[in-house]
C-alpha cells in the first residue's frame, strides 16, 4: 500500500468562480486557480512515485506545474472525478447560482439510488468510486503518492473513512451532506494520509501553502 499519500483538491475553477460552464469535466481553472495550483508545486519538497488525476480538465490543470518540476515521473489517471448528481446536458451553460435551487431539491430528497438523467450518477455510485479509491490506495506498494481530485469528492473519502461500515442509505447521505456543509475544503488544500503499523492515519486538511489573500473555498 502507499505509504504516504496528499490528496489535492483542484485549483479555483471558473465553476468556483461564479461563471458558467458548458459540462463539468471541462471546466478550467481560473488566473487565480493556476496561481494556486503553482503553489502546490513549490511545497512538495520529494518527488513522487506517482502522481494521478481525475478525468476532468481542472484537476489535470492543477496537476501540472507538480508533473514539470518533478518530470520525468509516473502519471495516471483514476475515477476520482467530481459528483455529477445534476445532469450535465439540462445544466449546460449555467452558473453555480442557477443551479442552486435543483441542487437544495437534490439532497433535500436524500434517495440514494436515484439518477437525474443518463450522463448524471447516483450517490451510490458515488460511494462505490470513493470505495474504489480506498481499494486502489491498498494495492499500491509505493512510498508517496499525489492524488488531484475535487472538493465533493475528497469530503466524501473522508466521510467514508468515519464510516466504512455503515450503508449507503437515505440517513447516510442525509448525514454526509450535513458533514460537507460543515467541512471547509479550500481550492488546493491537501489531506495527507500515511499508513503506520497498518492503520491509516490523516491529517487536517492543510492550507497554510495559500496565503490568505488568494484562498478561495467554493
Amino acid at each position: 500500500m502507499v505509504k504516504t499519500t496528499f490528496l489535492i483538491r483542484h485549483g479555483e475553477s471558473t465553476s468556483n468562480a461564479g461563471l458558467s460552464t458548458a459540462d463539468p469535466g471541462i471546466a478550467e481553472l481560473t488566473d487565480l486557480g493556476r496561481e494556486q495550483a503553482q503553489l502546490v508545486s513549490q511545497i512538495i519538497s520529494v518527488k513522487p512515485d506517482l502522481i494521478i488525476t481525475s478525468p476532468y480538465i481542472r484537476a489535470k490543470q492543477t496537476a501540472e506545474p507538480t508533473i514539470n518540476r518533478f518530470r520525468p515521473l509516473a502519471i495516471a489517471q483514476w475515477p476520482i472525478q467530481e459528483f455529477s448528481y445534476l445532469e450535465p446536458t439540462r445544466w449546460a451553460g449555467s452558473t453555480m447560482g442557477q443551479r442552486l435551487p435543483a441542487v437544495i431539491e437534490y439532497w433535500e430528497k436524500a434517495e440514494p439510488d436515484y439518477r437525474d438523467g443518463p450522463n448524471s450518477e447516483t450517490f451510490t455510485d458515488f460511494m462505490a468510486r470513493i470505495d474504489q479509491l480506498k481499494t486502489g490506495l491498498g494495492s499500491l506498494s509505493i512510498d508517496f503518492a499525489l492524488f488531484f481530485s475535487h472538493g465533493l469528492f475528497l469530503r466524501g473519502f473522508l466521510y467514508r473513512l468515519f464510516n466504512s461500515n455503515q450503508p449507503v442509505n437515505s440517513n447516510f447521505m442525509r448525514q454526509f451532506n450535513f458533514f460537507c456543509r460543515g467541512l471547509e475544503f479550500p481550492n488546493c488544500g491537501i489531506l495527507k494520509l500515511s499508513f503506520h503499523d497498518g492503520e491509516l492515519w490523516h491529517s487536517p486538511i492543510e492550507i497554510a501553502h495559500i496565503p490568505e489573500k488568494i484562498r478561495t473555498f467554493k
